[in-house]
């Protein structure tokens, strides 16, 4: 990461922050198990002065104290071990020269096949995106090409961008896929499908920007999971394969939790019993009216009885750029900086299209970094000489740019790069005066 990000040389992450924080938590769990400072001193065989400094942010986070609190409370270590604040100002950095240099190449089936590069990250995400450049290269769509070598899957929901010639293999329900990618294409797939990634071209470069993440089932839930069992954890799995059946399922989670009779949870919302049996043998939905009676008879919010049914099809969902929808933010001719005379007036009132939430003018107008637009397609060889250096993909295709130069918004996504940044900067759009200053200048 940046240095500018990191404490300095020999000092862990947030220091203060997590000794400070770990005698919060230590002080809460005491709390939590109805313990006073001297029965929980007396519990972790400390004198009231010893457990007092471990509740100062000096003395900070002990192993051994947390092993031992998980010995004599209920509770888990990692109940006890704060989390490491990594991005204090509020942002993470990772230059390109930082991410070349963090380069390993990986192999599959003895040939080199992967190579990874880190990507900004940070301890207080759950996402866990990754450079990966494609070193096996085929000649044909076939997955059991023998240099194809799969994955067993992983845990995590996977969004995958591409970047160009990248042929995509996965696997659902024992049949295996291939789909080619171009840049701008990108996936999204469910967790414990095999999948791997080839290039076409070796000419090319051809890379993804991986980004997984464990959605909800990442953290306590997979410790808790892990706690109960396969066979337990199993049993918690929902039938998705509709949406009849898994409303189905998650009713009768509801009603075995409550060790309520079907029919009385039909007396209490005044759902026929005919009609509730059948939303629980998976043969039908409830309505929207059903559904808040339900909530109420059963204590419940009307959303824990909503299923989610994945959209995906063969365990994936794929946008391809040539049909994504695009749109600029703001609008092509809103203007950011409110009216035209400020800061020369200072005036802070904008018409309705410009209003912002700028309190008061600064000294000086916010300025724009004046950067060149960037090709969208690699398609064909035809160099950009606009595109700026170690842009992905240098080649543009039928002249297909997208503007990224927030100073410069065209109105089509098929409009010409400018000759220069220096153009960029010379044509920034300029916000109307509001009605009081245009009166005053007229």
């Amino acid at each position: 990461m940046s240095t500018a990000n990191l404490p300095p040389a020999g000092t862990p992450a947030d220091d203060e922050g997590f000794r400070r924080r770990a005698g919060a938590l230590l002080h809460s769990a005491a709390g939590d198990l109805r313990r006073t400072s001297r029965s929980a001193a007396a519990d972790l065989g400390l004198t009231d002065a010893d457990y007092a400094a471990h509740l100062a942010p000096e003395q900070g986070f002990s192993w051994d104290l947390a092993q031992r609190a998980a010995t004599v409370w209920p509770l888990n270590e990692r109940d006890l071990v704060p989390v490491r604040n990594d991005c204090p100002r509020g942002v993470r950095v990772l230059r390109a020269t930082e991410s070349a240099s963090s380069a390993r190449v990986f192999q599959r089936g003895g040939i080199d096949y992967y190579e990874y590069r880190a990507t900004a990250m940070s301890r207080l995400a759950s996402f866990r995106p990754a450079w990966i450049r494609m070193l096996s290269v085929v000649t044909d769509d076939d997955p059991h090409n023998a240099d194809v070598h799969w994955n067993n899957g992983h845990m995590l929901y996977q969004f995958t961008y591409c970047v160009g010639p990248v042929n995509y293999y996965y696997r659902w329900n024992g049949r295996d896929h291939v789909l080619r990618m171009n840049t701008g294409d990108s996936i999204w797939g469910l967790p414990f499908s095999p999948h791997t990634f080839t290039a076409r071209n070796a000419e090319e470069p051809a890379y993804v920007l991986a980004l997984t993440y464990g959605g909800e089932l990442m953290g306590d839930a997979q410790h808790e999971l892990a706690a109960l069992g396969p066979d337990t954890a199993r049993g918690f799995a929902l039938d998705t394969d509709s949406a009849a059946a898994a409303q189905g399922r998650l009713l009768r989670s509801y009603l075995d939790a409550s060790a309520l009779p079907l029919e009385h949870a039909a007396e209490l919302s005044g759902i026929p019993a005919g009609r509730l049996a059948g939303v629980a043998d998976g043969g039908t939905t409830l309505t929207p009216d059903e559904v808040t009676a339900l909530a109420a008879a059963l204590r419940l919010s009307p959303r824990d009885l909503l299923p989610v049914v994945p959209d995906a099809v063969d365990g994936v969902s794929v946008c391809p750029a040539a049909t994504s929808r695009s749109w600029y933010h703001p609008p092509p001719g809103t203007a950011t900086t409110g009216c035209a005379n400020w800061p020369a007036t200072g005036c802070t009132r904008t018409p309705a299209p410009w209003r912002s939430t700028r309190s008061a003018p600064t000294p000086t107008p916010p300025t724009r970094p004046s950067r060149p637009c960037a090709p969208t397609s690699t398609s064909t060889s035809t160099t950009s000489a606009a595109a700026p250096s170690g842009w992905p993909g240098s080649t543009a295709a039928s002249g297909t740019k997208r503007c990224w130069n927030p100073a410069r918004r065209p109105t089509s996504r098929r409009s010409s790069a400018p000759s220069s940044p220096a153009a960029v900067a010379a044509t920034p759009p300029t916000p109307p005066a509001c009605s009081r200053c245009a009166s005053a200048a007229g």
